[in-house]
């Protein structure tokens, strides 16, 4: 509970109370400083940034100010609420973010986490898939994750143009034909190492597939039509 707190902006004080109100039910701001031996003052600085944040509220009996925690649902209120206002400035921000990164970005990820963003990059993308591939057996790395890669290529209807070694028809074709909007070919003395390059958009992301893959990502419309170019000319070889 208390990182669930900490991640909708509670200090450490304002945590303690919290925790001592939800336990205790209702107490005075002295009972409040003397349980948890936080100095008065802070107590209601901090009691009065609860309030603020819709958590905490109150009542006077006998003139003495008596507090409590408010409906814990208050808390998904607060969620949604920042939600919405994080929604509402995401497209300013983006916009942002892409005036300065879009032309050029190098990016390098690590381990199976990493390569997960690389494919979703690829659905966000929406453009078709070309990709180099590698002679490692990728859906025994990512398992779960594969089925619901290329279920989401479907949804988004986002082809992909495969490419392999001639050695590797024989062990996967089958398995390639049930892809949907997958286009694949065989070229000799092509790729029999763990690297595969996946070319989309204006993005290459090339990956060294292994227990502890790896993927260095790059955003620069010169480098992914470089890479675009010679695909065709390799697929234009291929069978």
């Amino acid at each position: 509970m208390k990182q669930v707190l900490e991640q909708l902006g509670l200090t450490a004080l304002e945590i303690k109370i919290y925790t001592m109100l939800l336990n205790e039910g209702t107490s005075s701001a002295g009972d409040i400083s003397q349980k948890t031996g936080i100095h008065r003052r802070n107590v209601y600085d901090c009691l009065e940034r609860l309030i603020q944040k819709g958590l905490v509220g109150y009542m006077k009996e006998n003139s003495v100010k008596v507090y409590s925690i408010t409906d814990p649902s208050k808390i998904v209120e607060k969620v949604n609420t920042l939600q919405k206002e994080v929604d509402e400035i995401l497209p300013d921000l983006q916009q942002k973010f892409n005036a300065i990164h879009g032309k050029k970005e190098t990016l390098f990820f690590r381990g199976k986490e990493g390569l997960r963003m690389v494919l979703k990059d690829q659905i966000k993308e929406g453009n078709e898939v070309l990709v180099n591939a590698t002679a490692v057996r990728v859906s025994s790395i990512l398992h779960y994750f594969f089925p619901k890669y290329h279920l989401l290529r479907k949804e988004n209807k986002i082809a992909t143009r495969m490419i392999f070694d001639e050695s590797y028809r024989s062990l996967n074709a089958e398995e390639l034909r049930k892809l949907p909007l997958c286009s694949v070919r065989y070229i000799r003395n092509f790729n029999k190492s763990p690297m595969a390059q996946y070319i989309y958009g204006n993005t290459v992301a090339i990956v060294v597939w292994g227990s502890d893959p790896i993927a260095i990502v790059i955003r620069q419309k010169e480098v992914a039509q470089g890479f675009r170019d010679a695909f065709e000319v390799l697929w234009r070889m291929s069978k």
